[in-house]
């Protein structure tokens, strides 16, 4: 029941037949559930977990997944994705590697191509894609404040002066309010503050008490006048929002930083895609929580990174059917598929990026379609999203000795999968990186108590080296993350983003 469970949350599940044996003694079937409104996974009973269960599952790409592991020999090393294509290869020639540059369409098309997969037991072909990114760099020193004001521009500091004047004057009926650029910038400077002097409270900070009062917060503006910027900061006009997209109120300024992300992006080659947490403890219908993560409530952001953790493009999570942003117009791949495609389409045309991303995001489907593109990619791969490719099974691979790996690439030598045993089985596929050159790590074994070599094939070191940039700007916002909280449901969105362009400039400064 466990695997049924994960394989119902991958985001192109479409529909399912699923039978349950009742557990042991056939009576407690949800008794162990602490839900009143309907049964969790996370609140049922080991006796549930582990028992016996028949299910067959239907993805958007029509693969069919069961327990079942006996395949037809025949048709092992046979992967169709039979999802119509608007374009389809004319000729064998057009369906060969792609090794140099090709004028496209949109990176996001409304339908994900067809795919035609025959697995053979070889390494991935040495490719070049066309367009090496060159990375650029600044041709002055720049000063700290500097930069930072080359992301808040008076373009966008502007917009929220006007955004906040309006609604303060028109929506709220403070028709003697009014603030200024100087103020506005003061103001932001007075947040990011609260980021690495943090009290309890914001109105500490003006306390005559000489634990807590801050004479720069202090001097720089009084504590009405903060608390009433605070109360009627806004950045949309409320009588222009689109009713369909929740994060309406935020988009305007998330445009606009975007593209100043972008901007001064020094190009580098090697990017990944994952999910960043924002905190927030109050109600909105965008809101997650995930386990095991550092900050396990609050929004979601989708994150293009670099490896040093640059963040060049974000887009927030709306949601299953509505997330993956405003700018594409891809309707038909899965969420994890879409976003990739989303924050990969501001990028310039003709460069060839390296994009890593986890297993939520990866699929065969997407890495030919990248490959299309001239986009290289590698990415962990679920173990249930391999189809019918004939390489060797989780449980067989568990067996083997630590460092074994199995690889199958397909036979247009478009992309490769391998799977190799560390401490369990892993997964990781890649049109553009095999196994060669192997490398060894370093690891605890428990059966010797000393440390072994192990075998490591080359994209799964790859992936190590380049896949942590997502963390890395999590890590950074951590330490100085503005401490200023406020009732309105977008504050948690909008405090981000001084911190994410604070931590962009840290980088670039360096």
């Amino acid at each position: 029941m466990n695997d049924v469970i994960a394989m119902l949350e991958d985001d192109n599940f479409m529909e399912a037949s699923i039978f349950l044996n009742p557990p042991g003694n056939g009576v407690e079937s949800d008794e162990d559930s602490d839900v009143e409104d309907g049964c969790s996974a996370n609140h049922l009973s080991s006796r549930q977990l582990t028992a016996p269960a028949e299910f067959t599952i239907k993805y958007a790409a029509d693969n069919v997944n069961s327990l079942d592991d006996d395949v037809d020999s025949d048709t092992a090393g046979d992967t169709r994705l039979s999802v119509p294509d608007h374009n389809p290869p004319e000729s064998d020639a057009e369906a060969t590697p792609m090794h140099e540059a090709r004028p496209s369409p949109s990176l996001s098309s409304s339908v994900p191509p067809a795919v035609e997969l025959k697995w053979m037991k070889k390494n991935i072909p040495a490719k070049t894609f066309a367009g090496k990114p060159v990375e650029r760099r600044f041709t002055e020193l720049l000063s700290p404040v500097a930069i930072f004001n080359a992301f808040f521009d008076d373009d966008i500091v502007e917009f929220m002066v006007s955004m906040t004047n309006l609604y303060a004057q028109r929506d709220k009926g403070k028709h003697g309010f009014s603030t200024d650029v100087n103020e506005m910038r003061l103001f932001l400077a007075m947040l990011l503050l609260t980021g690495y002097v943090v009290l309890p409270r914001r109105k500490m900070y003006w306390e005559n008490s000489d634990d807590v009062f801050n004479k720069v917060m202090s001097d720089a503006m009084s504590r009405n006048r903060f608390e009433e910027i605070l109360s009627v900061l806004h950045l949309c006009d409320n009588q222009n929002l689109d009713s369909r997209d929740p994060m309406a109120k935020m988009r305007p300024l998330f445009a606009q930083v975007n593209q100043k992300c972008l901007q001064y992006f020094l190009n580098e080659e090697h990017l990944s895609i994952d999910e960043s947490m924002l905190p927030y403890y109050g109600r909105h219908g965008s809101k997650q929580r995930i386990v095991g993560k550092p900050i396990r409530m609050g929004y979601k952001m989708w994150v293009l990174a670099t490896s040093e953790g640059y963040v060049v493009q974000f887009d927030p999570y709306t949601g299953a059917k509505k997330s993956g942003g405003t700018r594409s117009s891809a309707t038909s791949w899965g969420l994890g598929e879409h976003v990739v495609l989303d924050l990969l389409e501001e990028l310039p045309r003709g460069v060839s990026y390296h994009v890593f991303m986890d297993n939520f995001f990866t699929s065969f489907r997407l890495l030919n379609h990248l490959h299309e593109h001239n986009i290289q990619a590698t990415g962990v791969i679920r173990s249930n999203k391999l189809g019918r490719c004939s390489i060797e099974p989780p449980k067989s691979l568990e067996k083997k000795d630590r460092g074994f790996f199995d690889q199958r690439t397909d036979s247009q030598g478009v992309m490769t999968v391998v799977g190799w045993n560390d401490n369990r089985s892993v997964y990781v596929t890649s049109n553009v990186v095999g196994v060669q050159p192997t490398s060894t790590v370093s690891r605890w074994c428990r059966k010797t108590n000393s440390r072994i070599n192990v075998v490591q094939p080359n994209l799964i070191r790859k992936y190590n080296k380049h896949m942590g940039g997502v963390d890395r700007c999590d890590q950074n916002i951590s330490t100085y993350r503005i401490s200023t909280r406020c009732k309105k449901w977008w504050w948690a969105l909008f405090a981000w983003v001084p911190d994410m362009v604070l931590q962009n400039c840290w980088i670039l400064y360096r």
